[in-house]
């Protein structure tokens, strides 16, 4: 019996050992690219944010917040409303790869939008909410994924869907009840 309890202890450790090199392995690979992205460099992009063949990570943690950036002018006296419902202007970046300034960065062109503000808001404010327009007729659904790009290994972007279907953008009342939603959640990160 001792026997027995020993053996499986033994494997039980080798187990966790294997667990333990993977996760550190995955964490060293996430965090620290092996090489730099020579165009990324060349557009002043930085090295943190290069995406240097690291996979996208779906896992979204508990406490992960997303970034946005926005131009003061354009967003009149509500914080909510620098949250875009429009596919073609909707990414975030993720606090888990960046930080807040981070979200400053066009990776497209490599410019520094440092007249833009940022903004914040938990990652997991989407999951598992559905809304539902006046009439009860529109069901809409949002959901977050990890998108990155080239030179911006921290962004993400959404998936609207609309009874079902996937659409480009969201528009009337629901667009201002998740804005309502979103309100108390959304940090000033930098004005």
């Amino acid at each position: 019996m001792i026997l027995k309890w020993s053996a499986l202890q033994s494997r039980i450790r080798e187990a966790g050992q294997y667990i333990a090199t993977f996760c550190c392995l995955t964490w060293v690979r996430v965090w620290y690219p092996i090489e730099s992205d020579d165009e990324c460099a060349k557009r002043g992009i930085p090295l943190r944010l290069h995406r240097c063949k690291r996979p996208a990570i779906q896992k979204f943690g508990p406490h992960e917040r997303l970034f946005r950036r926005f131009v003061p002018d354009q967003i009149s006296h509500d914080i909510a409303n620098a949250v875009s419902f429009d596919r073609k202007s909707s990414s975030v970046v993720r606090s888990e790869f960046s930080v807040a300034d981070d979200a400053r960065w066009d990776a497209g062109t490599g410019s520094y939008k440092a007249h833009c503000g940022v903004i914040s808001f938990p990652a997991q404010s989407y999951r598992g909410r559905v809304w539902y327009s006046d009439d009860k007729q529109v069901r809409v659904e949002i959901k977050l994924f990890h998108d990155p790009n080239q030179c911006n290994y921290a962004h993400c972007d959404f998936q609207f869907f609309k009874n079902g279907a996937e659409v480009q953008e969201l528009k009337g009342s629901i667009k201002l009840k998740i804005r309502d939603m979103l309100r108390p959640l959304i940090n000033k990160e930098i004005s």
